[in-house]
């Protein structure tokens, strides 16, 4: 899968990792794109709670399958 990261030149360091993105065929939805992205959200966190969360919840997970006109998406939390 070829990786992209977008949003790269913030000054934080935040921003969005595209794992994914290919035509895929659903069987609810028909076919439609299934993407696959990370937002790495730590640098968005006050520094005391930065402190405290394991570096693995710094991260949120997207999947999504865009079949229009209806979209499926979820959102996950890789630590939980």
């Amino acid at each position: 899968a070829n990786t992209q990261l977008m949003e790269t030149n913030q000054e934080d360091g935040a921003g969005v990792e595209l794992r994914e993105n290919y035509e895929k065929e659903d069987a609810d939805l028909g076919p439609g794109i299934y993407t696959k992205k990370v937002f790495h959200i730590d640098k968005r966190f006050p520094p005391w709670l930065r402190m405290i969360a394991p570096k693995s919840g710094s991260s949120l997970e997207e999947q999504a399958q865009n079949s229009y006109p209806v979209t499926r998406t979820s959102l996950t939390l890789p630590m939980f």
